[in-house]
């Protein structure tokens, strides 16, 4: 059984619609045994996100809080279907984990062919760590050569527990995705896309589908801090103890 102890997309108040302060997500992620969590508040382009100076100023967020590593990070939104994100080299050079995905206040739903696009585009931007949420129907896209894409790119296509619930088709959807990364040794996380301290490390949808197609564990990148940090480094050169 797929077991995952780290937790690499939560929002905490500094995102209007979430409701626990960093310090508690952390004390919680403390209790329940995991080591490291990356907090990735919204990107501006959505009306709930932090100021855009709440990215410039990131270093004044301690890098440990407790026990628990805090990745410096962001939920960027895809603005348009060439792929651009709603956010600055500038602020992007600051963290640590950089997440981007399709959010309706952001860019409401176009074609599949648009989505693809987007996607394949993105996929050129270096900065780009995960990709959010995909398996939404609201966003279909072309799956095969984007996960391919991703793959080359070596970038993370995440398995969001929360979609499950919230967003429609993402169970079967994910499912499809799922198998492609095995295809394409594409990497892969498991997260909970968390908006209060209790729902870190909540992944029972996630691990139930990656456990029912034998997902390779090898390429699930944050099963434990040391393979979550040894991926970030090999990526990014950020080394962390």
């Amino acid at each position: 059984m797929i077991k995952v102890n780290t937790d690499i997309h939560i929002h905490t108040n500094k995102s209007d619609h979430a409701h626990s302060t960093i310090t508690e997500c952390a004390n919680y992620a403390q209790s329940i045994g995991f080591e490291v969590i990356a907090v990735t508040e919204h990107g501006p382009a959505l009306g709930d996100a932090p100021h855009p100076s709440y990215f410039g100023g990131i270093d004044t967020l301690p890098s440990k809080i407790g026990n628990v590593r805090i990745l410096k990070g962001v939920e960027a939104n895809i603005i348009d279907f060439d792929g651009n994100i709603d956010m600055k080299e500038r602020h992007l050079k600051l963290l640590d984990w950089v997440v981007a995905g399709f959010h309706y206040h952001a860019l409401k739903p176009g074609s599949f062919e648009e989505h693809t696009n987007a996607y394949m585009k993105l996929a050129d931007n270096p900065y780009i760590d995960m990709i959010s949420h995909c398996g939404s129907d609201n966003y279909k896209f072309d799956y095969e050569p984007v996960i391919k894409k991703f793959a080359e790119k070596n970038i993370v296509v995440e398995i969001n527990n929360h979609s499950f619930e919230v967003r429609k088709g993402s169970d079967i959807n994910c499912r499809e995705i799922a198998l492609l990364c095995m295809k394409y040794k594409c990497p892969i996380a498991v997260t909970s896309d968390a908006h209060f301290h209790e729902g870190i490390g909540s992944f029972e949808n996630s691990l139930r589908l990656l456990n029912d197609i034998n997902f390779p564990e090898e390429l699930i990148i944050n099963t434990t801090k040391e393979k979550l940090f040894d991926f970030i480094f090999k990526k990014k050169g950020i080394r962390f103890e």
